[in-house]
C-alpha cells in the first residue's frame, strides 16, 4: 500500500472516529438534560399541585370503606385536575407512611381504571429501601434522580409532603411521568444522530484523502530526489546531481506565494531545505576531492619524472666519460 494512501486511511479512521465521539456525546448530553428537564418539571407540578390540596381533609381518610365516601370523591377530583395538566402525567396519587408496619399505604387515587387503581388501604409492596426511607421522612418536594420500574411501568415521580393546618406532614403527593414520550424522543434523537453520522461518513472520507495525499506527497517527493541522488552517485554520474540539485533550488525559486491549502507542511519544507543543502555539501565535497586528486596525481607525475631523471643522470655518471657531455645531458 502506498504511503499516501496508508496515511489517508489513517486519518480517515480518526476523523471517523472523532466524529463518532462528538455524536455520541450530544446524544448523551441531550439525553441527560431531556431527563434533568422532567424532573424539573415533575418538581414544580409536585409543588404547585400540592398546594391545592386539603390537608386536614386528607387526614380524615383512615379506612378503606370510606373509598365511597364524598371526602374521597373530592380528594380524588383534586387528583384529577392535577393529572389533567399535563399531558405527560400518568398517575396523581397519595400515600401515608405506617409507622406500625414500616410500609407506605395508598389513600386516594386519580385513576379510575381498576387494573392500574390503588384502592385506599393497599400496601406499596415494590418500594424500594431507599425510596421508603425517604417518603417516611420526606419534609420537602424531591425527585427521584433515575426512572424506576414497578407493575405500572418505567416511572419518573415525584413527591410532595401533604401538611394539616397544624404544619404536621399527614401523607405525600406521588405524580407520576411517564417515560413513553422520552423515550420516543430518544429513538428519534438517536436516529437522527445516526443519520448525521452516516451523511458526514462520506465527506471524512473525502477531507481524509485529501489531507493523507496533502501531507504524505511532499515526503514522497523528496524520498524520489534522495533515491535518485543516490543512484547517481553510486554510478559516478555527477553531471545528473548538479542537474537535480539545479532543478530542486528552481522549483523552490518558483513557489514565490504557496497556497495555505496545498502547500506543504512547515516540517517538509525544512526537510527539503535540509536535503538540498545536504546535497550541495556533498557535490562541494566530491569536487574538492577531485581537485585534490588531480593535484596529487600532478605532483606525483613530478616526483616520477624527477627520479626517472636521476636514475637516467646515475647510469650517465657511470657509463660517459667525457664530462663536457656528460654536463649537457644532465
Amino acid at each position: 500500500m502506498k504511503a499516501q494512501n496508508r496515511l489517508a486511511l489513517i486519518m480517515t479512521f480518526f476523523a471517523w472516529l472523532v466524529s463518532a465521539v462528538v455524536v455520541s456525546g450530544m446524544y448523551i448530553y441531550n439525553r441527560q438534560q431531556t431527563l434533568e428537564d422532567m424532573r424539573q418539571r415533575l418538581l414544580e407540578i409536585a409543588a404547585l399541585g400540592v398546594q391545592r390540596l386539603d390537608g386536614d381533609l386528607h387526614a380524615t381518610l383512615v379506612d378503606p370503606k370510606q373509598i365511597d365516601s364524598e371526602e374521597y370523591r373530592i380528594f380524588q377530583s383534586w387528583l384529577q385536575e392535577i393529572r389533567n395538566s399535563s399531558p405527560d402525567l400518568a398517575f396523581v396519587y397519595t400515600m401515608r407512611y405506617d409507622k406500625k408496619t414500616n410500609q407506605m399505604v395508598f389513600i386516594v387515587d386519580a385513576e379510575t381504571d381498576p387494573q392500574d387503581a390503588s384502592l385506599l388501604g393497599d400496601v406499596y409492596t415494590e418500594v424500594d429501601p431507599a425510596l421508603l426511607e425517604q417518603l417516611a421522612t420526606l419534609q420537602v418536594v424531591a425527585v427521584d434522580s433515575q426512572p424506576l420500574t414497578d407493575r405500572w411501568g418505567t416511572l419518573l415521580s415525584g413527591y410532595a409532603p401533604i401538611r394539616t393546618s397544624s404544619g404536621e406532614v399527614d401523607a405525600i403527593l406521588g405524580v407520576d411521568m411517564s417515560l413513553e414520550r422520552i423515550q420516543a424522543y430518544e429513538r428519534r434523537l438517536l436516529i437522527f444522530a445516526l443519520i448525521i453520522l452516516a451523511l458526514v461518513t462520506p465527506l471524512i472520507i473525502l477531507i481524509g484523502r485529501w489531507m493523507g495525499q496533502n501531507v504524505a506527497q511532499p515526503l514522497v517527493n523528496i524520498t524520489r530526489r534522495a533515491e535518485n541522488v543516490a543512484n547517481s552517485a553510486k554510478t559516478g554520474r555527477l553531471d545528473q546531481l548538479v542537474a537535480l540539485t539545479q532543478a530542486g533550488q528552481v522549483a523552490a525559486s518558483a513557489k514565490k506565494r504557496p497556497n495555505r491549502f496545498t502547500a506543504s507542511p512547515l516540517e517538509f519544507t525544512l526537510l527539503d531545505k535540509a536535503f538540498t543543502s545536504m546535497t550541495e555539501q556533498m557535490l562541494s565535497l566530491v569536487s574538492s576531492l577531485e581537485e585534490r586528486v588531480e593535484e596529487r596525481t600532478r605532483e606525483l607525475n613530478r616526483r616520477t619524472n624527477y627520479l626517472q631523471d636521476t636514475a637516467e643522470l646515475t647510469l650517465g655518471l657511470s657509463t660517459e666519460l667525457d664530462t663536457t657531455q656528460l654536463a649537457k645531458q644532465a
